[in-house]
């Protein structure tokens, strides 16, 4: 099974009723379902950064990654 790493900069809101909430959980979904076994790094910053902690660690361990996808935060601009 390919393995892949979604990153979302924000905790993931399963409830969410906005485009900005659904999105990224239909992507994850889609991802799944098109056969990906997804690596997901989301969540506040800390709780980031431990997740991509143990992912450099299985990654070191040989376990190759596929695909990489960031979820990118718009911001307005001047």
């Amino acid at each position: 099974m390919a393995r892949m790493i979604y990153h979302v900069p924000y905790p993931l809101n399963p409830e969410g009723k906005s485009g900005s909430a659904l999105r990224p959980m239909r992507m994850l979904e889609a991802f799944r379902e098109i056969g990906y076994e997804v690596e997901l790094v989301s969540g506040e910053s800390k709780q980031r950064r431990a997740l991509i902690k143990a992912l450099k660690a299985r990654i070191t361990q040989g376990r190759g990654l596929t695909l990489f996808i960031p979820r990118v935060i718009p911001c307005p601009r001047p």
